[in-house]
């Protein structure tokens, strides 16, 4: 199976530049009349260089996500060790309120060793329930972007398809043959040509 990964931006632009100068020959119409097998072919080297602008677009979304990945990982093992710590200071605890009962003489000093166990289970207690706030917030974001890469292939589906057949068409046929395609592909959200193939900053820029 072929990996649009592999073309590279040098690979893309000679690829575009001879398309652009032999526009009318890659036309589906005239290479259909040339060969029917050929026709297809011609359209999916179209499809492969638009899916390998769409997968350069969203490299930096796969950096996010790895980055929060690692970083969701290094909280749960501080997590753990909070847990092991304040597991520790328990057994501390209790140690220590056993040794005041039956060692009255050492009241004072296991009293305040007692304070300092305290003091750092709280501490703890403290850093634990930041975590859990950090874990939650990275755990939204986690959730975010699995939505959106669950959408991606579908949508880069969409992307490479608008691009290939509707370029000339009018907006009605476009719009009816994109409703047609999010039916079939029981797409629940409209799909927006512009906000797949655009950022924000470009929109604005546009404006």
């Amino acid at each position: 199976n072929f990996d649009a990964r592999s073309i590279t931006p040098e690979i893309r632009e000679g690829v575009r530049k001879l398309l652009q100068s032999k526009a009318v020959s890659f036309q589906h119409e005239n290479i259909y009349r040339v060969s029917v097998a050929a026709a297809p072919m011609a359209s999916w080297v179209k499809a492969q260089i638009q899916y390998s602008l769409v997968l350069e677009k969203i490299a930096p979304l796969e950096a996010e996500l790895n980055n929060v990945n690692k970083s969701l990982d290094s909280s749960r093992k501080r997590i753990k060790e909070c847990a092991e710590d304040i597991q520790q200071s328990d057994e501390t605890v209790a140690r220590l309120t056993k040794e005041f009962s039956t060692l009255t003489q050492e009241a004072t000093r296991l009293e305040m060793g007692l304070q300092s166990a305290m003091q750092t289970l709280e501490a703890a207690q403290n850093l634990l329930g930041k975590l859990d706030e950090e874990k939650d917030r990275w755990g939204s974001q986690m959730t975010e972007l699995d939505a959106q890469l669950q959408k991606l292939p579908i949508n880069i589906l969409m992307a490479s398809a608008f691009t290939t057949y509707l370029g000339e068409a009018p907006e009605d046929r476009r719009a009816q043959l994109v409703d047609s395609w999010c039916a079939h592909f029981h797409m629940r959200d409209p799909f927006k040509f512009m906000l797949m193939m655009s950022t924000e900053s470009d929109r604005l820029t546009w404006k």
